[in-house]
């Protein structure tokens, strides 16, 4: 049975008095509390802080009081991540393995809606990571789930749990920003639940849905406290929230003191003489140790903190409080994209990361993998110029060269890529020269494991080869990289969408290169 009723636990942006009277604290005084208290962030004007004070705390803390009937919701059986070996001592989505995989801060302005912000907020990344692609612009719409998500009270108590949401995504899904626009961020109200079976057919493919929901029993302060008192996290909850964030987002609440409205940058940490405003959902994408902070994703634009970003001190506003996390599996697993091997030529007597080529990953997650070579004068460079002695990891694609440690002789070698099911792929090279070598390849040539196959450490590459990476002889010619072959119309095909290293080939290399691509082109027409 579908774990839904519990996430109810995840009360964000609930009316919760304020614990101070007068005035809110203006930006001076703010800045004032942070020099004298020693704190690390920045105060000054933000998109919100110039809004009224009442408008900024519609956004967290809507007025009205919670309906009697909230607590038949029920409690969800939450359960605890597994800790099977300690987290990383830092994570950071957007430089996750050298990719960054999360979407822009969003802006959901008048309407109470942080928690479809936080909830997709974490989702968004997780199926970025899942189908490789990096720098996404995935926008899913938060409007559907304030629209559609059966009582969650849209814009009128900001969602009160996770748990109709969480239900609403891995029944029915969410499609694209474009197919279904966030409109109640000007009318302060939710609209009319538009079906999914309404939707055009493209929008209904684009329909994104998960498999579960993950709330975190330990860092649920009390059932049912709609009104929680100040909340600390344990040490095995914090190990379970950065357990997650080893493989994906979190979505978790805070206590929301009126000086947030100001941060521009820092370790945010309310000051002493802060007032307690509301609460609010905010979606964590890493953490650091050294630091003492996590890394989260608001949801009031990108002129307000670090481009919508913030990091806030641990054990600091209680920030931790409901954390749960999507189930989202698309692909299994990382794969090679098909037409990857492919034969290429090289100038003996012109060595250097000379022929480019992309290796990309139509699987999911991040690729990792590894190289080996049949001749120890054959190197492998990244895009930078890079020598890639044993292996390395791809997303979605990236540009990678082959050259020679040196000048030499005419003669075959292999590359070989393992590290997906799908593998091994070969590269066959072929080195000109004035006089052939007996070098052939070896039948067991690259076989993992054997050190006679990996990539000799020449210390080549970028300024110490001598060659620049893409000086104007470098013998780069067009490649298949991640797909290589082409439709009847011309396209290329396979690839991720990832675009091919190309550059022209000069003189001899350039007719040599062009007559093995025609004989590969004639062998397939035929």
């Amino acid at each position: 049975m579908h774990r839904t009723a519990a996430l109810v636990v995840a009360t964000l942006a609930i009316a919760i008095p304020l614990l101070a009277s007068g005035g809110q604290a203006d930006l001076e005084q703010v800045q004032a509390a942070i020099r004298a208290e020693g704190l690390e962030w920045e105060a000054g004007e933000t998109s919100v802080s110039r809004l009224p004070y009442e408008e900024w705390l519609a956004r967290i803390a809507p007025p009205g009081t919670i309906p009697p009937w909230v607590g038949a919701l029920g409690a969800r059986a939450s359960r605890p991540a597994s800790l099977n070996a300690p987290p990383a001592a830092a994570i950071d989505w957007r430089d996750y393995r050298g990719f960054d995989f999360v979407t822009a801060a969003r802006d959901q302005s008048r309407c109470g809606s942080c928690w479809a912000f936080a909830m997709l907020g974490a989702l968004e990344p997780l199926v970025a990571f899942r189908r490789s692609t990096p720098s996404p612009d995935l926008d899913l719409s938060e409007q559907q789930l304030v629209d559609c998500a059966s009582t969650s009270l849209g814009c009128d108590a900001g969602g009160l749990t996770w748990g109709p949401a969480a239900s609403f995504l891995s029944r029915t899904g969410v499609t694209s920003e474009a197919c279904y626009p966030y409109t109640s961020g000007s009318t302060g109200q939710e609209g009319s639940c538009i079906q999914a079976s309404a939707l055009s057919a493209g929008c209904r493919n684009a329909i994104v849905r998960t498999e579960d929901a993950i709330e975190l029993s330990s860092t649920t302060p009390g059932f049912p406290q709609w009104d929680p008192p100040p909340f600390t996290l344990s040490s095995r909850a914090m190990a379970e929230i950065k357990t997650l964030l080893q493989e994906r987002p979190v979505g978790v609440s805070l206590r929301t003191y009126d000086d947030l409205r100001y941060y521009r940058s820092g370790v945010y940490e309310p000051s002493a003489t802060a007032r307690l405003s509301g609460m609010h959902a905010v979606a964590l994408v890493g953490y650091d140790d050294a630091g003492g902070y996590w890394i989260a994703k608001n949801s009031w634009g990108d002129d307000w903190g670090e481009e919508g970003f913030f990091r806030i001190r641990y054990n600091t506003s209680s920030i931790g409080m409901w954390a749960f996390a999507h189930e989202f599996e698309e692909d299994q697993e990382p794969l090679f994209c098909d037409g990857l091997s492919h034969g290429i030529v090289l100038d003996g007597d012109n060595p250097g990361p000379a022929h480019g080529f992309v290796l990309a990953n139509c699987g999911a997650g991040v690729l990792s993998w590894t190289v080996a070579s049949s001749s120890p004068s054959l190197a492998l460079y990244a895009a930078a110029g890079r020598l890639v002695t044993r292996g390395d990891e791809v997303a979605a694609g990236s540009t990678y060269r082959v050259g020679l440690t040196g000048p030499s002789t005419a003669m075959t070698a292999r590359l070989t890529f393992t590290g997906a099911s799908n593998g091994p792929k070969v590269i066959e090279v072929t080195v000109t020269g004035d006089e052939p070598s007996d070098a052939g390849v070896p039948d067991d040539a690259g076989a993992p494991g054997d050190d006679a196959g990996v990539l000799a450490d020449s210390g080549l590459g970028g300024s110490d080869s001598g060659q620049p990476l893409d000086r104007p002889d470098a013998g780069t010619t067009p490649s298949a990289g991640d797909g290589g072959e082409n439709d009847e119309d011309g396209s290329p095909t396979g690839g991720c969408g990832c675009g091919q290293a190309s550059a022209t080939a000069p003189g001899m290399l350039g007719f040599v290169l062009m007559a093995a691509l025609a004989c590969r082109r004639g062998r397939r027409e035929g």
